[in-house]
């Protein structure tokens, strides 16, 4: 399968897109100011809405990125996550 948009996302979650880092808050998993660790399991079950999926595979070669299916997709969740 081929993905039309592909998000790649830098190791440090304050370089990400506020999009993303929207996207993560939206778990409610900050302990004061800090980052906490969100699941790839509870990330992926959020992005099924936007037929997208988050690479946290180490043999994978998209590690760390997010792969949208469509590009409408995409745009719906930045829409929502900005």
């Amino acid at each position: 399968m081929t993905y039309p948009y592909i998000l790649a996302l830098p190791s440090s979650m304050n370089n990400c897109p506020t999009y993303w880092q929207n996207f993560i808050a939206s778990f409610n998993d900050t302990i004061d100011g800090q980052w906490g660790q969100v699941q790839t399991r509870h990330i992926n079950k959020k992005l099924i809405a936007f037929d997208s999926e988050f690479i946290d595979d180490e043999e994978d070669l998209n590690r760390g990125d997010v792969l949208f299916k469509t590009e409408y997709g995409h745009l719906l969740f930045v829409l929502k996550y900005s």
